[in-house]
């Protein structure tokens, strides 16, 4: 749908009947793959039918399979979100699933033991922030951590982890020293005295007016690139990145509470999170073939 408050969609009709899809909802908010079988009336022969493709206003196609067809998917970057309870008004999941070129799978782990594996086939695995802390899952997490691009959402998994702690946040702004870095494209900073930043800073409204949760590292993560820091607390991590540049990792300080607050002003969140998949699955290493090796024998 062009509108994420709005269910738009397409009914397939053979012959003046609409089929009813066997896979997917045809009428979604949100980005939604469908299949659909057509009836056959002269099973063995090879015959033909019309079939009328009709979409309400505002609904956008991508793409249209007939038969085996390619896989439009295998470009896409292939998302796992992984949440407990429900992914209902959760801004991140909506926003992930609206990016059309995004594969997202939600994962409750509530009611799913993972493995490592099961998250490397994710060009990135987002953790949200409503998952408990003590979820059997956690540990499996940080074991997979070096292995696949990780966006965490959810602060309170560092003390688990044993990487750090949270700190209760009082602000809604992040303070930046580098505001050209990719993360922060396209974004719309504040800068200046009257947003109470320092000299030559800029700042990242994360908010409405609900204070994020920042983050103090202890050595594992000692020498990171630090993005942001709280405007209120300049020893609390609003983002930083690890090992950036293979399987990256990177923490975006949204707690349900900040998250469900999110400053959609310009798209400000949105663009944010957005950013951060897109350089995440840009720090997978690309696998080159070796070439075959060659014996000589003396």
């Amino acid at each position: 749908s062009h509108k994420n408050t709005e269910a738009r969609g397409v009914n397939i009709e053979v012959d003046g009947t609409v089929v009813a899809p066997i896979e997917g909802n045809n009428v979604p908010m949100f980005y939604n793959d469908v299949t659909w079988v057509l009836p056959d009336d002269t099973p063995g022969v090879d015959d033909y039918c019309t079939v009328t493709v009709k979409s309400t206003s505002g609904c956008h196609i991508y793409y249209i399979i007939a038969g085996k067809g390619d896989d439009p998917s295998a470009a896409f970057k292939k998302v796992g979100y992984l949440y407990t309870g429900t992914t209902t008004g959760d801004f991140a999941y909506q926003t992930l699933s609206a990016n059309t070129e995004l594969k997202v799978t939600p994962i409750d782990l509530a009611a799913t033991t993972l493995t490592k594996d099961d998250l490397i086939a994710y060009d990135v695995t987002v953790v949200a922030p409503n998952v408990p802390a003590d979820n059997a899952n956690v540990s499996v997490l940080k074991d997979a951590m070096p292995w696949t691009p990780m966006l965490n959402l959810n602060g309170n998994l560092y003390e688990a982890w044993g990487y750090g702690r949270t700190v209760s946040g009082s602000d809604v702004i992040g303070v930046t020293s580098v505001p050209g870095n990719t993360l922060f494209r396209g974004l719309t900073l504040v800068s200046g005295a009257d947003a109470g930043l320092p000299d030559g800073m800029s700042g990242i409204v994360f908010t409405n007016g609900t204070p994020v949760t920042g983050v103090q590292l202890n050595e594992h993560f000692a020498k990171d690139d630090i993005l942001a820091t709280v405007l209120s607390d300049s020893s609390a991590v609003a983002i930083h990145a690890h090992n950036i540049y293979h399987n990256g990792y990177l923490y975006l300080p949204y707690n349900t509470a900040a998250l469900a607050d999110a400053n959609m002003e310009v798209d400000a969140t949105a663009t944010l999170i957005d950013n951060a998949v897109n350089r995440l699955a840009s720090s997978t290493p690309a696998i080159a073939n070796t070439p075959a090796p060659t014996y000589s024998w003396r």
